[in-house]
């Protein structure tokens, strides 16, 4: 129902559980007619979708500009997340929240937009916590535009190492 008539949703975990192959499948489920931005440091989501505009960052060249704090020519995600409000996406789909770019997240889903993200963290008081706290910096009260958190862990038992949804909340 989430795919289908919008929400906001994080998938939380840690290095290697799984975020971006639940986000992947998640995301198919998406009706076609829905326009779809991604924005990533590094290519890894993959639609099969007519209306996703793929975005990546992009780093700079020469030296620091002591005004913007950016290299020549370079692209973050904060730029992305900007440039994507303008397109007026049914869904922005943001691969490793980690910076000042959250906010702004956060204010596109409180003006309507349906946002997913992946985070890394371990489980929810972490999210929250990180989320709270520098370089993010976003208000607990806009954390509460959040429909849904999943929390993915690796698991280890005799049968080996697999990953599991642990929280959905």
């Amino acid at each position: 129902a989430l795919t289908e008539y919008g929400g906001n949703m994080m998938v939380v975990g840690g290095t290697a559980t799984g975020k971006t192959t639940l986000m992947n499948a998640i995301l198919l489920f998406i009706p076609s007619q829905k326009k779809i931005v991604s924005i990533e440091d590094t290519r890894e989501i993959n639609l099969i979708h007519e209306n996703w505009v793929p975005m990546t960052t992009r780093p700079g060249f020469g030296q620091l500009n002591r005004e913007t704090g950016k290299r020549n020519g370079e692209i973050d995600m904060f730029d992305l997340l900007t440039i994507t409000m303008r397109q007026r996406p049914s869904y922005v789909v943001v691969g490793e929240v980690r910076g000042a770019e959250a906010f702004t997240l956060f204010q596109a889903m409180s003006i309507g937009r349906y946002v997913f993200g992946t985070f890394h963290a371990d489980d929810i008081s972490t999210f929250i916590h990180r989320m709270e706290s520098k370089p993010i910096n976003v208000p607990r009260n806009m954390l509460l535009t959040l429909d849904v958190v999943i929390i993915l862990q690796n698991v280890t038992d005799e049968r080996g190492s697999r990953r599991r949804i642990k929280t959905v909340s």
